[in-house]
């Protein structure tokens, strides 16, 4: 039997960048493989820098899962609050933390570091007061959607979509807006 040593839940440093952007990478293509939508891992860099911003400006936090020198995982979350015309929510729980990136390194899941990720994000939402942590993923990843639910994870709110057949892309409605002849008034 081999035992695995432990590994510890941190904030992410800078030199865990280029291992956090191979994450969002990976979790971008999957996401791609799941919704058409999707970009993929040309982006991860640039979504890795948004991620982080977030996490900064609405008392959020980028965690990483590492042992020793290897990083096995990371969480994005912060704060949100629904827009203040939403009377239909109780006061104290318009705002909450919420997930919106969680990748656990294929070879190192199923050793319960997605799930000491999330507690330190609940214990870290907990402490500014807050009642709720959200986790968002998308309807199609069904692997998320058993993991979480096994966590007491229960759905809040659905968004469904349905693509647009004759939706044309905005720079192309624009070009064809430039090119329509202008209707003449009589003044």
């Amino acid at each position: 039997m081999k035992i695995t040593p432990r590994f510890m839940v941190r904030d992410a440093q800078p030199a865990d960048r280029p291992r956090l952007v191979t994450f969002v990478a990976a979790l971008q293509d999957l996401e791609r493989t799941l919704h058409a939508g999707r970009e993929g891992r040309r982006i991860a860099a640039a979504h890795l820098v948004h991620l982080e911003r977030a996490a900064r400006e609405r008392r959020g936090r980028v965690l990483v899962a590492a042992r020793g020198d290897e990083r096995l995982g990371f969480l994005v979350g912060w704060v949100e609050e629904e827009e203040h015309g939403s009377h239909h929510v109780r006061p104290g729980e318009r705002r909450y933390g919420v997930v919106t990136d969680l990748y656990v390194e294929p070879g190192a899941r199923a050793r319960g570091i997605a799930v000491a990720l999330l507690e330190d994000a609940a214990r870290h939402f907990a402490a500014l007061g807050l009642a709720r942590l959200r986790v968002r993923t998308l309807a199609a990843n069904q692997a998320a959607l058993r993991f979480y639910r096994a966590l007491g994870y229960a759905p809040y709110e659905l968004t469904l979509e349905r693509e647009l057949p004759h939706a044309r892309p905005r720079r192309a409605a624009r070009r064809s807006a430039r090119r329509a002849p202008r209707a003449r008034g009589r003044g």
